[in-house]
């Protein structure tokens, strides 16, 4: 065997060898219809010990955790060491001994191994298995076929999910594979006019009138069809092109406000801000050019930012929401409640308003708690001098209930309006505006308004 394909620390194969080693065997099992098992044993768990263990006797454990390893698998399995793990290919395995195998493997990592110094110390190592090809695509090309595996162990690694064995299923492996295509599509999505935007009206809860919205990217692609903001906006930050998809926002919202301003001259639009958006000192110069050169004021753009946001990126977040506010913009706080801030932080963040996560809303029919919970984030939101949001209000019980027993100022949600477009935005709040102020709104005025300012679109 070629000494520079293998591991002088472990004796195994080194990352280089055993892929080479994996792609000569795959595509000779391809040939033969037979399915092999990918496994994988991550060895983090010795990495961590790397603070309290010597040098040596990482070492020592590193191998003594492959020999373990390597004496639950076949003798013919192809093993090599990557990057965070011990990988194994084993030929022509049969998918019903699986369960077995890991029972082996997680039986012999139970017992405590002893260190040549006579300290115990217990490895419990995760290990992440695919058949091949199994459930995965393009089974034709090898180097596709490990891409797909390098992602599910890159996925594992990131999952909150941190059970000790996890098997590559159809579903994950197809939400990889659609992951790859946006992946791929989002950088040309703005260009080839697949993006719009829907815009979610907000109502005061007390006068009924609509008092601003909130714009929201959507994407509509040829082939993939309707990709959910779930995943495009993960997506969009993973890929670096979040910040031109927010400027975009940004850009397509200063059109519709300036209709929208014809009906109510203080109405208000919401722009989502990501974590990447606030991490870049000169993305607020950007926001600031347009806003400046858009003739409209400043305080009519309320900047929303997840609480997780908020508090993980603290001290950034403060610094980038102070110059939105400096700049005379809004600030607004969303999804409170889902994370951990203190009424300290609260406090110090430069905000306006605050929005009471959906999660509490939709639960309170059935939650005294819940109904608790969002009580107590309004006084909270009103004892630091904000303006509470209520969003996910989908039924007259749940606004009379937000509105009249709790008294939060503002409500979003599906009892009020699905997310639309600027054509049916400006029909319904020319609507809302007749309703609630017959005498600025007459006929002639609102059939003046429609014929110039809409041009029917696509219904969202």
């Amino acid at each position: 065997m070629d000494i520079q394909l293998l591991d002088k620390e472990l004796g195994i194969l080194n990352r280089t060898g055993f892929f080479q080693k994996l792609k000569q065997q795959y595509l000779i099992d391809l040939t033969q219809d037979r399915q092999s098992l990918f496994i994988a044993m991550e060895y983090e768990c010795i990495s961590q010990l790397r603070g309290v263990l010597s040098a040596e006797n990482i070492t020592w454990l590193l191998i003594k955790v492959v020999d373990i390893y390597t004496s639950c698998l076949p003798s013919h399995a192809i093993v090599g060491r990557s990057l965070k793990e011990i990988d194994a290919y084993i030929v022509n395995f049969d998918e019903a001994q699986l369960p077995n195998l890991i029972e082996n493997l997680t039986l012999k990592f139970n017992t405590p191994i002893l260190l040549p110094t006579g300290q115990a110390v217990e490895i419990k190592p995760r290990f992440i298995s695919a058949m091949t090809p199994g459930v995965l695509l393009h089974t034709e090309s090898p180097d596709k076929v490990i891409s797909q595996m390098a992602m599910y162990l890159g996925y594992c690694d990131q999952s909150e999910n941190k059970k000790q064995h996890c098997h590559l299923d159809q579903v994950t492996s197809q939400l990889l594979n659609r992951r790859v295509e946006i992946d791929s599509q989002i950088l040309t999505a703005l260009g080839n006019n697949e993006m719009f935007l829907a815009y979610q009206p907000k109502v005061d809860l007390t006068s009924q009138k609509i008092i601003g919205c909130e714009a929201l990217a959507r994407w509509q692609h040829p082939s993939l069809g309707f990709v959910s903001p779930d995943e495009f906006i993960e997506r969009a930050e993973f890929c670096g092109v979040i910040q031109a998809l927010t400027l975009w926002v940004l850009k397509q919202s200063i059109e519709t406000l300036a209709k929208c301003r014809v009906l109510n001259p203080d109405f208000t639009m919401a722009i989502n801000l990501s974590a990447t958006c606030i991490e870049t000192p000169d993305f607020f110069d950007e926001i600031k050019f347009f806003i400046k050169h858009s003739d409209i004021p400043p305080q009519l753009f309320v900047f929303e930012v997840t609480e997780s946001i908020a508090i993980e990126n603290y001290e950034l977040a403060v610094e980038f929401l102070q110059k939105l506010r400096e700049l005379g913009c809004k600030v607004s706080l969303d999804d409170f409640g889902t994370g951990y801030s203190s009424l300290s932080v609260l406090s110090k963040l430069p905000l306006d308003s605050l929005k009471v996560d959906r999660s509490f809303i939709k639960n309170m029919l059935n939650s005294d708690a819940d109904i608790e919970i969002v009580r107590t984030i309004n006084r909270l939101g009103h004892a630091c001098g904000l303006k509470v949001i209520a969003e996910g209000i989908e039924t007259k019980q749940d606004m009379q209930i937000i509105a009249d027993s709790i008294g939060c100022d503002y409500g979003q949600g599906y009892y009020f309006a699905k997310p639309m477009n600027d054509y049916k935005l400006l029909k319904h709040l020319a609507e809302n505006l007749k309703m609630n102020s017959p005498e600025k709104a007459n006929d002639l005025f609102i059939s003046r308004f429609l014929s110039k300012y809409l041009k029917p679109a696509s219904i969202i």
